[in-house]
Formats: structure tokens, sequence, C-alpha cells
């Protein structure tokens, strides 16, 4: 029988920001430049996070938000699904928090929470390109944006403590990258 090795994908270039209107506006223009998959464009705040009332929301530093092109044969739908149980996974083992999907927003219940409560996105679409691009907006440390937060909190208001962004994203891309191996 004979053994075959599958590479291990990983991000191959970062491209970070202090504040940006939409990190996946960004990755989609990179795209269509020609860029390579395994690029992650990563934003420590994003203007337009939520729509509502017909005008974007700004969610405020203290989030994860981020979009990664991925290659062409991974579809936006397994891509979802894997972030989403990556996410999981991340937030049982270090966290103990429970999360659940429900179309693309990310749903948490905690201790400190009372009953589920958004937390987030994770989107994705294939692009002219034929790369798919994940989109994922995480409300980690900072709160929800004061029109939202009914429906929406953050993870620091759920466990009471702040946990740091760096690595929060490394182990969730990391725990990304070895789900989507066997998938």
């Amino acid at each position: 029988m004979e053994e075959t090795i599958f590479p291990l994908q990983s991000v191959t270039k970062v491209i970070g920001v202090e504040k940006i209107d939409s990190t996946q506006t960004v990755a989609q223009a990179l795209a269509s430049c020609g860029e390579k998959e395994g690029t992650l464009v990563l934003a420590c705040e994003q203007m337009h996070t939520f729509f509502v009332r017909k005008k974007w929301i700004s969610s405020g530093e203290g989030g994860i938000y981020f979009s990664l092109l991925l290659r062409e044969d991974v579809s936006p739908k397994v891509a979802v699904k894997i972030m989403g149980q990556a996410l999981s996974e991340t937030l049982l083992s270090g966290l103990d928090i429970e999360i659940c999907m429900k179309e693309e927003q990310i749903f948490a219940r905690g201790q400190k929470a009372n009953g589920w409560k958004c937390v987030g996105t994770i989107s994705a679409c294939t692009l002219p390109t034929k790369k798919t691009l994940l989109n994922v907006g995480f409300l980690l440390n900072n709160l929800a944006p004061r029109v939202l937060a009914k429906q929406y909190t953050s993870i620091k208001k759920m466990t009471g403590c702040e946990t740091s962004k760096e690595l929060f994203l490394e182990a969730l891309l990391d725990a990304f990258w070895k789900q989507l191996a066997w998938a």
C-alpha cells in the first residue's frame, strides 16, 4: 500500500491593519490581483461589521476580524463548517464555552451568560478567481455595539476575563488547518 501525505496548508502571508472598513473587500481585491491562497487579512478594528437600520456599525477594537484566501477545492460551505468546528474546539478547550452555528451566526453560551447570545459571524464565498474567501468576525474582548447589546455579547463578557487575541487566533487557525486537512 502506498502512503499518501497531505500537506497541512497554513497561513503563508499576513496583512495586518489597525482599522479597516472590511477585511473581505481587501482580500477580494488582493485575490483579483493574483494573491495566493493562505493569505490572511487581519484587522484590530473593522468599521463595516454590522449592518443595522440601513447603516454600518463598527465593532470596535478587541475582536478578531479576518478574511482568509483558501484553495479553490475548498467549498464555501465546507470552509464555514470547519471554521465553526475549530472555533467550538478552541472555545471549549480554553474557556469552557459552548457554541452553535445558525446560518452564518455564531451563538455562544457560557457560565456567566443568560442563554445563547450571538458573538460573531462566519461566512464564505467563491471569488471570480475560483478561490474560496473565508470571513470571520468575532467579539472576543470588546463589547457589542450598544444598539446590538441585547442580541450580541463578547467572550470577555461571558467569561469575565480577557483572552489574548494572538494566542486565541493561533489556536483557532491551528484547529482549522488540522480539520481542513481531514475534510
